[in-house]
């Protein structure tokens, strides 16, 4: 397999890992650790790792962003949602995000002939 398909299988199951991480509990943690083992077994690696990092960031971020959104939608009279600080979670997915970013950048940066 080529560098951008590992990297596009990396974002597809990281977006995979990041939606069962979120939803399924200790199980989703376990199977995000599965193929956290996939991205460091892959060849090239950076471009598995940083394609499981930009699909998981990706998809708590978005995932996040939904469940903010219909709580402000639920709101009105006589109703209320009051939504958790999702601050932590949204920091944890953005640093994702971004490693997985600058993982990719490094790797492109080194394929480019000077």
């Amino acid at each position: 397999m080529g560098v951008r398909a590992i990297w596009l299988a990396g974002v597809l199951l990281g977006v995979l890992a990041g939606v069962l991480a979120l939803v399924g509990g200790v199980l989703g943690v376990v199977f995000a650790a599965a193929l956290l083992g996939w991205a460091l077994l892959a060849r090239p690696r950076a471009a598995a790792f940083s394609g499981l990092l930009i699909g998981a960031g990706s998809a708590w971020l978005l995932f996040l962003a939904r469940a903010e959104l219909a709580c402000r939608g639920f709101t009105g009279p006589g109703r209320e949602c009051v939504s958790p600080d999702l601050t932590p979670w949204a920091t944890i997915a953005l640093v994702l995000l971004a490693a997985g970013l600058a993982i990719r950048a490094a790797g492109l940066a080194r394929r480019r002939p000077s």
